[in-house]
């Protein structure tokens, strides 16, 4: 469809090789014309260049992330932070003329994928506000309503761009509307307010996680896809009930209000968004802050809980979420974006949670992943990698191990490609 659509009919433009693995998009040297001089500025300032790739984005964006460092070279969170702060004010210059650019006529490949790129940076960014907040009780009660009014206008924007523009015959997707909106959020005093409220809230004893770089924006194209699956066959199956989908602060925060977003109006107003905080996998890589809102439960009475969550690795994270649960739910689903089918053999130990042998909690697993619509889902996990290492190590093998603990195979490859970026910018 894309190669029909933006007429891509080079080898060496196939779309596939445009997503990058470590997150993110990008374009071919020799295709720098077809982007608009906003674009190819932006990317130039703060992307990345390797052999013929032009990446739309940099790595220096993970300098707000505590697991980019090893603990001895860790700056404290409110240096992090700052990271953000002067990153924010850029996106007010660039973010609407790139999508200005994408709209003009004729609409090409590489301007859709500057379009997403930087809606995709915007949104991660704005939802490190948010989970910043979610560390901060006291500015949380305060300042979230006006943060997740911009993080649903953001998610909308996207949804339209991503994907349901695929969804007319217009050749051409013009809706000047999408950069006067993206303008309204990064213009937004009340968000600048909120990033320097949580600067000067950062100070000892908040936790060193309360600061942390969003990478789930990458993966739009499995939110959407999920969506379409999933998400799809549970309102389906659930015409009229409330749906309440919980998403995953560690892994998922932002996938719920896509979902809503994708979502026809009719299903949209009965559609509850809510983050909730189970994953074991933050818990696993040592990256839980002590924080109030970890383990609160949600009012779910007659309603049908949809459980958002990156991957499915042992069904544990499910688990838990589901006793936080009150009341009696009309239905409960996991809704996981990606399977994780290398844990029997990267982490066998990790399927005896339940007191199960590896083969029966398999079972299991495969009856939660399949339970919404009858599929596995959309795609494979990237995260998990085989633990431990070869008995020879390098300095360098030493440090990442210090930083990754084994198992985040994302992670490891961040480190190992970009840490000099992602630290000295």
């Amino acid at each position: 469809m894309l190669a029909a659509r933006f007429g891509l009919n080079d080898a060496a433009a196939s779309p596939l090789e445009h997503i990058v693995p470590s997150g993110g998009y990008r374009i071919h040297r020799e295709r720098r014309r077809r982007v608009g001089p906003a674009a190819i500025e932006f990317a130039e300032r703060y992307g990345h260049s390797a052999g013929q790739w032009i990446y739309l984005r940099g790595y220096g964006y993970y300098r707000l992330d505590a697991a980019m460092y090893a603990h001895r070279t860790r700056p404290p969170a409110a240096v992090r932070w700052e990271a953000l702060v002067r990153r924010w004010p850029v996106y007010r210059g660039f973010a609407p003329a790139i999508l200005d650019e994408f709209v003009a006529c004729p609409t090409s490949f590489d301007r859709w994928l500057a379009a997403l790129g930087v809606l995709e940076w915007v949104l991660n960014d704005i939802e490190a506000i948010r989970w910043a907040l979610l560390h901060l009780p006291a500015l949380n009660e305060t300042h979230a309503e006006a943060v997740d009014a911009e993080r649903f206008t953001m998610a909308e924007v996207l949804a339209e761009i991503g994907w349901r523009s695929w969804h007319t015959t217009d050749p051409v997707l013009r809706d000047e509307r999408w950069s006067q909106r993206l303008r309204s959020v990064c213009a937004n005093p009340l968000i600048d307010d909120v990033i320097d409220d949580i600067a000067a809230s950062l100070a000892p004893p908040t936790p060193d996680s309360a600061v942390r770089s969003i990478r789930e924006g990458d993966v739009s194209w499995l939110v959407a896809t999920a969506f379409e699956t999933k998400l799809r066959a549970i309102l389906d199956r659930h015409p009229r009930e409330p749906i309440v989908i919980l998403s995953e602060a560690f892994g998922a925060i932002h996938v719920g209000l896509m979902w809503r977003a994708l979502a026809m109006p009719r299903d949209r107003d009965r559609m509850q968004v809510r983050i909730v905080r189970s994953s074991v996998h933050e818990v696993e890589m040592g990256r839980e802050g002590q924080s109030a809102w970890r383990g609160q439960g949600s009012d779910v009475e007659g309603c049908v809980v949809v459980h958002a969550d990156d991957s499915l690795f042992t069904g544990r994270t499910h688990a838990g979420m589901r006793r936080t649960l009150r009341g009696r739910p009309a239905a409960v689903y996991l809704a996981a974006l990606t399977l994780d089918v290398n844990t029997p053999c990267n982490h066998p130990d990790e399927l005896r949670w339940a007191g199960r042998q590896p083969a029966e909690q398999l079972v299991e697993v495969e009856s939660l992943i399949r339970a919404s619509d009858g599929r596995l889902g959309p795609a494979t996990s990237m995260w998990a990698r085989r633990k431990g290492w070869p008995a020879s190590k390098s300095p360098e093998d030493r440090e990442m191990e210090s930083v990754t603990r084994g198992s985040d195979r994302l992670l490891a490859e961040l480190w190992r490609r970009f840490d000099r970026e992602i630290r000295h910018g």
